[in-house]
């Protein structure tokens, strides 16, 4: 959130603790002096009015400086007091940081522990997955004698298709050679007929010559 002009910098609150703090040490320091000053006077009273040798004033400075030295004693063991309650305040604190800290690094390791049972649970969630599709796939092939019997269908069309191949193959070389055969009579008999034209063409031209004459 955006902070505004007037509302205290992240550092402020602890200066302004601290600032408190000193203040209440302050007015305590200066609270005690006060006691102190006011027991030294009922003191020096005392004793000045002892000198003097009037019992009815020695009592009155007398009371006056035992009075004095009450509200100082109290003072003291109050201060004491709060001494103490201070320092069980902080013992209470830093045993309570203690078991935070405890407590923090406890949650800490459950939460690492969390995420790695969180990771093998995902690594298990993916292998039943991927054994699923195995199982599927392996259910949508055909079974090892489906598939035997399957292939020794194929392998006898392939011997029957070879049979074939070679029969087709053989009968095309014997046409070949018939083919070849017929051709090469073909052309003995285009040349023979050739040479029956060329005798029957000179035949003739013997015979118009002498009828010329």
């Amino acid at each position: 959130h955006a902070r505004g002009p007037d509302s205290p910098a992240p550092d402020e609150p602890a200066a302004m603790a601290a600032a408190d703090d000193e203040r209440i040490i302050t007015s305590r320091l200066q609270a005690r002096e006060q006691y102190v000053k006011a027991c030294a006077k009922s003191l020096a009273a005392l004793a000045a009015t002892a000198a003097a040798g009037d019992a009815e004033a020695v009592d009155r400075a007398a009371d006056a400086a035992a009075k004095h030295l009450a509200q100082y004693e109290f003072a003291v063991s109050k201060a004491s007091a709060m001494v103490r309650s201070s320092e069980a305040q902080v013992a209470d604190y830093e045993d309570t940081r203690r078991r935070i800290d405890e407590d923090t690094r406890a949650v800490q390791a459950d939460i690492d522990a969390l995420r790695d049972r969180l990771s093998l649970a995902r690594a298990a969630r993916d292998h039943r997955e991927q054994c699923a599709a195995l199982e599927r796939l392996v259910v949508e092939l055909p079974s090892r004698d489906d598939m035997a019997r399957e292939i020794t269908q194929l392998e006898a069309e392939l011997q029957s298709l070879t049979r074939e191949g070679d029969a087709v193959a053989g009968e095309l070389r014997d046409r070949q050679r018939q083919f070849g055969a017929l051709l090469h009579c073909a052309h003995l008999l285009e040349a023979r007929l050739r040479a029956d034209q060329g005798d029957a063409g000179e035949g003739a031209d013997g015979a118009a010559a002498p009828m010329q004459d």
